[in-house]
């Protein structure tokens, strides 16, 4: 384990909890020198509120910025999806 693992974890599971509201998932599946691996398990859509769901680009960004705040070797998040629930 990297030794900014224990923060990035922690950054990811504030984070779970606004995804985990609709239904979705993250799970931190690597960290590299500069870079943050997720997956992120999308809810169903919600017809009734299109934006309830973050797009992986703005979960990679929101991620990044918050986690460059601890680590600011971390320039960048990598959202890989995973099958909707």
């Amino acid at each position: 384990m990297k030794a900014s693992e224990p923060l990035i974890r922690h950054q990811l599971a504030e984070f779970q909890l606004l995804v985990s509201a609709d239904g979705g998932a993250l799970t931190l599946s690597g960290v590299e020198e500069t870079t943050v691996h997720v997956d992120y398990m999308r809810p169903k859509g919600d017809e009734l509120c299109a934006t309830c769901v973050l797009s992986d680009e703005d979960l990679a960004e929101m991620l990044r910025e918050r986690i460059a705040v601890l680590v600011p070797s971390i320039t960048r998040v990598e959202i890989h999806p995973q099958p909707e629930t």
